[in-house]
């Protein structure tokens, strides 16, 4: 496969969900589809003197390695998804997955009509790779930093792993990666953060976006949040607890504080 050549004045943003279908995803399910379809709307709202906006969604499983259910349609006729439309099962090929999406990219840039197009890749996974047979991980590496040298950004959201080590290691930028609970609030945080993101981009001129492409995240969410977590408890039980704690500790060194006394008698 080709580089392709540096971006210098796009017009128009392409923005790719990559979203992990494997089994494990099942208990999203719902917040999935609902996040995916309040990212849509709130993209096909008007931004004042907004780039255009083409969205793809592709979907990966074990059965399925790369599925592509919406391919670059522009934001106002892009369908909300039903229950049919996504449907967690097998296990995670995240390698082929990404690597399939870059020829993918790489061919419709060549078309002249897409060369000036940004490319926005939202990698977004509950769980490690454990399934490809297509490409390795250094492959992955290679193409994802010689694509982002070419102008491409890719945002890597993941649950149940360290998603820096993971983005580091397959060339994505750390400005560009977050964690996220493993949970309906987590996921509907992500896409929370996926469209405000894409919507900050798409109000930017083109020289803005081409700065700030590696670090689309670094800005909103801090890097030790874990989005979507549950906030501390806080309830009665807990306070009573911590009470109880605390005076636990007290006792404890109320009775060191005798043994020495008695050690030094």
């Amino acid at each position: 496969m080709q580089t392709p050549q540096p971006v210098q004045q796009p017009d128009q943003i392409h923005a790719t969900v990559l979203l992990d279908r494997s089994g494990s995803m099942n208990s999203l399910r719902e917040q999935v589809i609902t996040g995916f379809n309040t990212f849509l709307a709130e993209q096909r709202s008007s931004i004042t003197n907004a780039a255009a906006l083409a969205v793809s969604l592709m979907q990966f499983d074990g059965q399925e390695p790369f599925h592509v259910a919406i391919d670059a349609l522009p934001a106002a006729e892009v369908i909300d998804l039903e229950w049919a439309d996504y449907k967690p099962r097998g296990s995670t090929p995240l390698l082929d997955a990404i690597g399939r999406l870059i020829e993918t990219l790489d061919h419709r840039i060549a078309d002249p009509s897409h060369a000036d197009e940004e490319q926005i890749i939202c990698i977004i996974t509950d769980g490690a790779e454990n399934a490809s047979t297509d490409f390795n991980a250094h492959q992955i590496k290679e193409l994802i930093e010689a694509r982002t040298e070419a102008g491409f950004a890719f945002i890597f959201l993941g649950a149940n792993q360290d998603s820096f080590t993971a983005a580091e290691t397959l060339g994505m930028q750390r400005g560009n990666t977050r964690n996220f609970a493993p949970s309906g609030p987590g996921a509907r945080r992500v896409f929370e953060e996926v469209s405000g993101t894409i919507a900050q981009q798409r109000g930017r001129t083109p020289e803005e976006r081409l700065f700030q492409k590696d670090e689309l995240l670094a800005a909103r969410i801090p890097e030790g949040e874990l989005l979507g977590a549950e906030p501390p408890d806080k309830s009665p039980r807990s306070v009573v607890t911590a009470c109880q704690d605390s005076a636990w500790r007290q006792k404890a060194v109320q009775v060191r504080a005798k043994n020495r006394s008695r050690t030094k008698k």
